[in-house]
């Protein structure tokens, strides 16, 4: 069993052995499983451990959004928010932290989706044939559907079907076809516009992100898309609301564009095109180049230091374990 369990993980030094540097996300709201990861959470803060809040969930430290999420209301608990203003430092994914974490702790912008291997054997490019005009993940059910807006995901769908684009890869929403509102898209996936997928196992998603003209993400209160840092590393660009939490650093004239909503989706591929064309695209080698295991570790570890000193962390790497539960 992981130990400490959820939503606690300890960071590991350069030997792959855990240090008493905890990332710390979100509480459960059910009560049992809140009052547990509370105490644990003071109890981990008196053995001397540091604490970094990580963001990469909706707009944790703030509220929720989604109304089928099982996080509490982070801001109508005041336990919650004296624990969240007691962490030693945040790593987030924010463009206004402000906003969102305490003020007078130490920030970073560093996400969780930062530490992707571009040298995974699953991440690495194939050179397959194009079979889709654009891949969407989408595990299906109430709370997948808000999070990755599939109310703006289909209309995109519909208009990339009648502008007659290759088909549309619907990653994950199979287990959803009799749902009233996937009707409109099954009658187009019968007529052979669009293909839908269950879960994909991960080399199978990252193929398909390859034979995907773009990866798209109409996402708003994803706060760390992992599969946005995954598609880069296959050499897909990504299409990804402007408006999204977390990912939008990823973005830029070597990997995609941002978009505004339904009525900019086609512009939108013209502007991705256009940089296609003008051979600015290069996808994984600009992920490669800036992100990954060890430039992001060192990133962490430099933000930490500055956060709570040298001193501290060396006496969090030369901490003794025990069973937290």
């Amino acid at each position: 069993a992981k130990n400490p369990p959820w939503p606690f993980q300890l960071i590991r030094d350069r030997h792959g052995r855990d240090i008493a540097v905890g990332l710390c996300a979100p509480f459960i709201k059910y009560y049992y499983n809140a009052e547990v990861e509370k105490g644990l959470f003071w109890r981990l803060k008196a053995d001397g451990h540091i604490l970094v809040g990580v963001t990469s969930y909706e707009f944790f430290p703030g509220n929720a959004t989604n109304p089928y999420t099982d996080r509490p209301s982070q801001q109508d608990y005041p336990e919650n928010k004296k624990i969240y203003a007691s962490m030693d430092a945040y790593a987030h994914c924010f463009r206004k932290p402000s906003d969102h974490i305490p003020p007078g702790i130490p920030r970073a912008l560093i996400s969780q989706s930062d530490f992707v291997d571009p040298m995974n054997a699953d991440l690495k490019p194939k050179r397959l044939r194009k079979q889709y005009s654009f891949a969407y993940s989408n595990l299906s059910g109430d709370w997948n559907d808000f999070n990755r807006n599939f109310t703006l995901a289909r209309e995109c769908i519909k208009i990339a079907v009648k502008e007659g684009m290759m088909p549309p890869l619907l990653i994950g929403k199979k287990k959803d076809e009799g749902n009233p509102n996937m009707a409109d898209l099954m009658q187009l996936s019968r007529q052979g516009k669009l293909e839908m997928t269950d879960t994909l196992p991960h080399n199978k998603l990252g193929d398909a992100m390859e034979q995907s003209e773009f990866f798209f993400v109409p996402n708003l209160s994803d706060a760390s898309p992992r599969v946005v840092a995954e598609a880069l590393c296959r050499g897909t660009p990504v299409i990804m609301n402007r408006h999204i939490v977390g990912g939008w650093k990823y973005i830029n004239d070597k990997t995609g564009v941002l978009f505004d909503g339904a009525d900019d989706f086609l512009p939108a591929v013209q502007r991705l095109r256009a940089l296609k064309d003008a051979g600015k695209l290069q996808p994984r080698e600009w992920f490669s180049a800036n992100y990954g295991p060890r430039k992001s570790s060192l990133r962490l570890q430099a933000f930490l230091e500055l956060a709570v000193g040298k001193a501290r962390l060396r006496e969090a790497e030369g901490k003794r374990h025990q069973r937290w539960l």
